[in-house]
């Protein structure tokens, strides 16, 4: 492949991998927003429901006492990131406060951080060079898979983010 083309291959998966992981951080953010204790309730913005079969005069509403949301704890959490692929691969990735890369790699690769929070923890994007037919990108968060994604196609880019 002459060099022009390759370089412009390049920069089309670099910007897929910003897209996405702008895409993944906003994700990130809307879940974190979502998840706060001084979020409104469903009933505090919906207003009273008025209904003859439903009474007006109940007690109390009764709130779970396990939470809901699957969002992780605040402390600190080893975030590894897996890259897989059948050939050669660019991959960029990035620790919410800590390591970050792009690197360019022959079927695997992997890199493990610790990182404090509870979303937006980190992103990966990987690209397939010359000869690869496939890629797939995982993160795992304290040993349990939390993201994955696949491509097949040299013009795409897997992403993933947590």
């Amino acid at each position: 492949m002459r060099r022009s083309t390759q370089r412009k291959l390049n920069n089309i998966g670099l910007v897929a991998m910003v897209v996405g992981a702008i895409v993944v951080g906003a994700f990130a953010l809307k879940l974190l927003l979502d998840t706060r204790p001084d979020a409104p309730k469903a009933s505090e913005t919906l207003g009273p429901i008025e209904s003859e079969v439903l009474p007006t005069d109940t007690a109390e509403p009764v709130i779970p006492t396990q939470p809901t949301s699957t969002a992780l704890g605040s402390g600190k959490h080893e975030v590894k990131i897996s890259v897989k692929s059948d050939g050669a691969i660019r991959i960029g990735y990035k620790f919410t406060g800590g390591k970050e890369g792009l690197k360019d790699a022959t079927k695997s690769f992997s890199v493990t951080d610790n990182v404090p929070g509870s979303a937006g923890l980190a992103q990966v994007g990987v690209q397939l060079l010359d000869g690869a037919t496939n890629a797939t990108c995982t993160i795992t968060v304290d040993g349990i898979e939390k993201s994955t994604g696949k491509t097949t196609n040299q013009a795409s880019v897997a992403v993933c983010g947590i």
